[in-house]
Formats: structure tokens, C-alpha cells, sequence
């Protein structure tokens, strides 16, 4: 199952609501980050904000990345 069709099944219940907030961890937030990616031009995703925090071992370092729209 892709990212896409994964929060498109977890989100199916919840048609017609206004907002959620998604929240995940490590690979949950990298699976957000692909679902929004998929959906920008979508009208029904408004504004958004995600933080991924992955920590590199190789380099004993966290890197981050972040995606918003208002």
C-alpha cells in the first residue's frame, strides 16, 4: 500500500469534516509528508505544516526537513 492510499483509507471516515491533525513519528512523519505532496493542489488540504526529524547515525545527527502552506 502507498502512503497515499494508506492515509486516503485511514481518512475515509471522516469525510466532510473541516480539519484534522495528523501526527506521526519518524516514518509515519515521512508517509504524512509524501500524502501532502501528492494532494498540493487538492482544494480540500488548506494550510499545513510537517516537521520530519530523522536521525542519522552515520553522522550522529538529527536532520529535519519541513513542508508548509498557509
Amino acid at each position: 500500500m502507498t502512503p497515499r492510499e494508506l492515509i486516503d483509507a485511514t481518512l475515509k471516515p471522516f469525510a466532510g469534516v473541516t480539519q484534522i491533525d495528523l501526527v506521526g513519528h519518524s516514518m509515519g512523519g515521512l508517509v504524512i509528508r509524501a500524502w501532502l505532496r501528492a494532494y498540493q493542489a487538492d482544494a480540500r488540504i488548506g494550510r499545513y505544516r510537517v516537521d520530519v526529524e530523522n536521525f542519522e547515525s552515520i553522522h550522529n545527527h538529527s536532520a529535519w526537513a519541513r513542508i508548509e502552506r498557509d
